[in-house]
């Protein structure tokens, strides 16, 4: 996987690193883990800056956010009920607010 990411980062530079990192946040599978340390190590190399990088990284994520923020945003509050106050079953797993809260929330 770290090949063909590499070579993407080598032939877009910037624009590859914000591609991937939009396609991370809209595919998980993708991992930012493997992206991001290549286009740091393509700055400390002189070929992208750090910050070049990290703004183009941040900006890709950002723009993934945003795809899934006005999916969401289109739908019915309905839609995401059944999500509203889930757990693990041993208590010790992701905690959101409650149903309560989520019905006063503007949207």
């Amino acid at each position: 996987m770290g090949e063909w990411i590499q070579q993407l980062i080598d032939q877009l530079g910037y624009v590859g690193i914000a591609i991937l990192m939009f396609a991370e946040t809209v595919f998980p599978p993708l991992p930012s883990e493997v992206i991001m340390p290549l286009a740091g190590l393509r700055a400390a190399r002189g070929s992208l800056s750090l910050a070049g990088a990290v703004a183009a990284g941040s900006a890709g994520a950002m723009a993934g956010n945003l795809c899934w923020y006005f999916a969401a945003r289109s739908r019915d509050r309905s839609a995401f009920t059944g999500f509203v106050g889930c757990s693990s079953a041993m208590g010790d797993g992701w905690h959101s607010i409650g149903r309560r809260s989520s019905v006063r929330g503007t949207g």
